[in-house]
């Protein structure tokens, strides 16, 4: 972070797809985005990292993954690695704690499960 305000962010960033790929932003602000219209985690920072940096903050990805969100029974769940893209798999426990804090009457799960 570079100077910018935190709570100027959203802690998550959905489409409201039904799965969609998933890059956590680095520690102290963690960030949670999941756009269907971007397949791979690269594809997705290189479309939040001007945003971000716009606002001051410096941005690396620290990994990837899917998310399989379920808005008609209120269930998401958290799994995958980031292959195409190298990034490897983010942290699902921190992902999950993320999105809890925004879907609070959700159940949301995570695994290391590739598929």
């Amino acid at each position: 972070r570079r100077g910018a305000k935190a709570g100027s962010l959203p802690a998550v960033a959905q489409d409201g797809s039904q799965k969609q790929q998933h890059v956590p932003p680095p520690a102290p602000t963690l960030l949670v985005n999941g756009l269907n219209w971007l397949h791979f985690a690269d594809h997705i920072f290189e479309k939040v990292n001007p945003e971000m940096e716009k606002l001051g903050f410096e941005c690396k990805c620290l990994g990837g993954g899917k998310i399989d969100h379920n808005s008609k029974d209120k269930k998401m769940r958290v799994f995958g690695l980031s292959t195409v893209s190298g990034y490897g798999k983010a942290d699902h426990a921190v992902t999950v704690e993320i999105l809890k804090k925004v879907y609070r009457d959700y159940e949301i799960s995570w695994s290391d499960d590739k598929k």
